[in-house]
């Protein structure tokens, strides 16, 4: 079997940490704010106009959030359709980010940069033997057996 790569461990371990974010940041939004904060919100909006509205962004965030930790722990245990499910939804994210907020927006460019790393590191030759085996293995020397001990 072939031992899980660093890098895709690197990236599921990334996946969970933004899905975890994501799981924090919607239960802050349950929280009541002052009328101070809720006034910098209403500038901020005023000032920074999107044209989606606040229910869609909510339910992508939502989406987003279940999608990083799904594939971030079958990323883990090696399921090919992991990797998929993450390049695609990623690459969703991008075509979003860049209708809604256009090429200009300099936040798009490191979103870009990420996700062609996240790409190429998953679809790597040794990824792509990890995933062809379906899972978690490790290398003969490193099984733990009761003869060595």
């Amino acid at each position: 079997m072939v031992r899980r790569p660093t890098s895709i461990t690197v990236i599921a371990v990334l996946q969970l940490v933004l899905g975890m974010l994501g799981v924090f940041s919607g239960v802050a939004s349950l929280i009541p704010r002052s009328a101070a904060a809720e006034a910098r919100r209403a500038e901020w909006r005023a000032t920074h106009p999107t044209p989606v509205p606040t229910p869609i962004q909510q339910a992508k965030s939502a989406l987003s959030t279940v999608i990083a930790l799904v594939t971030g722990y079958y990323l883990l245990s090696g399921k090919n359709w992991s990797r998929i499910l993450c390049v695609a939804w990623q690459s969703l994210e991008l075509f979003y980010g860049f209708t809604v907020w256009g090429v200009i927006r300099w936040s798009v460019i490191p979103a870009l940069l990420m996700y062609g790393v996240i790409a190429y590191f998953l679809f790597r030759p040794r990824a792509n033997a990890f995933f062809a085996e379906g899972g978690v293995g490790l290398d003969e020397e490193s099984r733990p057996s009761m003869r060595r001990l």
